[in-house]
């Protein structure tokens, strides 16, 4: 049970806006969890191993553009060559068999 001085006191935390002592207000325990799962994630090692994998892919897949683009231009060389070569060998066997 609470003394009168108890409950004075409690009245005259309310007046200045902080709650009574013992008592929390919602906001402050759902500050207060917020604040202890911040600092779970932070201590948590699986957020920088996701990361980690992130910047890994990224690189991996930036290599692989670039490797496709120079194979891409090497392989459109060959492609031209071989074309020319079709072409002239087919033009130069018909004017000479005629």
């Amino acid at each position: 049970m609470q003394s009168q001085s108890d409950r004075d006191r409690g009245i005259s935390l309310k007046v200045l806006g902080r709650p009574a002592p013992g008592q929390m207000q919602k906001g402050t325990r759902k500050m207060k969890e917020i604040i202890a799962r911040a600092k779970e994630f932070l201590r948590n090692e699986d957020g920088p191993t996701a990361t980690e994998y992130a910047v890994m892919l990224a690189l991996i897949i930036a290599v692989v553009i670039g490797a496709v683009t120079i194979l891409g231009r090497n392989v459109e060389g060959v492609f031209t060559d071989v074309a020319d070569s079709v072409e002239s060998a087919g033009s130069g066997g018909a004017s000479g068999g005629e």
